[in-house]
């Protein structure tokens, strides 16, 4: 696990320095503890909330089952059996962006997207 966790913190850094965003800002734009998230990105944390990695998948604008699938929260094939077992569409609230974590450059853009949109009706 160990191993899984060290990988997790490399994927999280790199997609904050992607992202343009500070160590002190993730951790705001999450609500995450910054020893906690100093703990995971350096490959030192004992085990990690799922909680805590909602809250940071959503702050870095990624699904969470991405961090679920790293450290073995969820294996890849739950969501294809899934599928096939109950023919059900998955698309749910966790699959939106929080419009709350968009700085306002990224709210103009969706916005203009949006009026787009709504003009090609």
């Amino acid at each position: 696990m160990e191993e899984k966790i060290k990988e997790l913190g490399n994927y999280i850094n790199k997609l904050r320095e992607e992202r343009k965003l500070g160590f002190n800002q993730l951790a705001k734009k999450s609500g995450v503890n910054v020893k906690t998230l100093n703990d995971i990105i350096n490959g030192k944390a004992k085990r990690i909330s799922p909680a805590i990695l909602i809250k940071l998948a959503t702050a870095l604008r990624i699904h969470y089952k991405n961090f679920y699938w790293i450290v073995n929260y969820l294996d890849a094939g739950d969501d294809i059996q899934k599928l096939k077992n109950h023919k059900v569409e998955i698309i749910k609230n966790d699959n939106l962006i929080d419009l709350s974590l968009l700085d306002e450059e990224e709210k103009k853009i969706l916005k203009s997207i949006y009026d787009l949109l709504l003009q090609k009706k």
